[in-house]
């Protein structure tokens, strides 16, 4: 059951013996080769390094086999993306010594993902539940008392987004009035609401003032940048690239970015999901926002 437990995995590019051991729980292809009797991780790997040499022999012989009959959907081999054609001889293909070279290697980077993990985990499979919840006994309540800590602090982050746009709405309201107000522009601030305004605020300044007068000199600067700013804006707004994330967002955010450089990775991450069928492919995260900068009038 072992020898075909691991052919199958290694075959279908699952090597870590902790995913191997979790796939006979979820996977039924891993739950029929082991009869249900799921083996603990380290008892695979430690018959992976006791028959190393005899194993390695056994899948290379498999893959020749496979190789020769032409059965290309069996004997898929992917080391950095290379495959076994399924209608070619061995002579226009592989030769033997390549497949059993792809089998050292994959036995090899078992053995390495192997080591790593025991360093990580220790004892431990690596996919446990935290340690406030292994305990079946009070669970429920430790279930309740967290989602109660999830609502109170979506409710304070509603709160803080109301307060967050309260401020906005103060601030382009005191713009469009006309008036100069000084601090930064409050962040998740309608740039283009704002640059509107704060054009129509330079251009009265501008109508005010006495030709070639200082006034006059700086409300006709500050009408060219907020035309230049304003055009940006509503660029970014057509793009969808304006960031309207108010402080607390931000806040969050950058809070959540920081716990999770600071979470232990997983064995699977930034990797595809041990799966033994089809394929996926490593997702690269995206920026939540772009963000829209813009030049502020002088205060």
């Amino acid at each position: 059951m072992m020898i075909t437990l691991l052919m199958y995995a290694y075959a279908n590019k699952v090597h870590s013996s902790r995913q191997i051991e979790r796939l006979c729980t979820v996977d039924v292809a891993f739950r029929v080769i082991c009869a249900q009797d799921i083996p603990d991780h380290t008892t695979i790997a430690r018959f992976r390094a006791e028959h190393e040499d005899a194993f390695a022999d056994l899948f290379s012989q498999v893959l020749v086999m496979c190789a020769a009959a032409g059965m290309g959907r069996v004997g898929v081999v992917a080391i950095d993306g290379t495959k076994i054609a399924a209608n070619a001889s061995l002579g226009a293909n592989r030769k033997e010594q390549w497949l059993r070279e792809q089998v050292a290697k994959i036995v090899a980077e078992a053995a390495a993902t192997d080591a790593a993990e025991d360093e990580e985990y220790g004892d431990a499979r690596g996919d446990e539940l935290p340690p406030e919840f292994s305990n079946p006994s009070g669970r429920r309540e430790r279930i309740r008392k967290a989602l109660a800590e999830v609502k109170k602090k979506t409710k304070q982050a509603e709160a803080d987004d109301a307060a967050d746009q309260a401020r906005i709405e103060d601030y382009l309201q005191r713009v469009e009035a006309g008036e100069s107000v000084k601090g930064p522009v409050p962040a998740g601030t309608d740039l283009v609401r704002f640059n509107t305004a704060r054009l129509a605020r330079e251009q009265a300044r501008l109508e005010a003032a006495e030709p070639k007068t200082r006034a006059h000199e700086t409300a006709a600067r500050q009408i060219r940048q907020a035309r230049k700013d304003l055009q940006a804006a509503q660029a970014a707004a057509e793009a969808g690239t304006i960031d309207r994330e108010g402080a607390a967002a931000r806040r969050r955010r950058r809070q959540t970015n920081l716990s999770r450089s600071r979470t232990p990775p997983t064995p699977t991450a930034g990797k595809c999901p041990p799966t033994p069928v089809g394929s996926c492919r490593a997702s690269t995260p995206r920026s939540l926002s772009a963000t829209t900068t813009s030049s502020w009038p002088p205060r």
